[in-house]
């Protein structure tokens, strides 16, 4: 993290404090960043096979993908948090 400490030009050994706490907030926001967009993914899909359940009318076969994506989205995000 450039500018954060006076750790001087060797930025690849440094773990100063600073540069550790800089690093967590960085890697955090990343974080918080991929997490929204595959929620995003995830309700876009969703929606994508509840307009083509109404399109041809085959509801029990869509609810069981939509409730298996769920299930797949919740696994995902616990392993996230790991």
């Amino acid at each position: 993290p450039l500018g954060t400490c006076d750790c001087g030009n060797d930025y690849e050994s440094c773990n100063c404090d600073d540069c550790n706490r800089v690093l967590e907030e960085w890697l955090y926001e990343y974080d918080k960043q991929i997490r929204a967009e595959v929620i995003d993914d995830f309700v876009k899909e969703i929606c994508k096979m509840i307009v083509q359940s109404e399109s041809n009318g085959n509801y029990r076969f869509y609810a069981v993908e939509i409730k298996q994506a769920i299930a797949d989205l919740a696994e995902r995000l616990k392993e996230q948090k790991k």
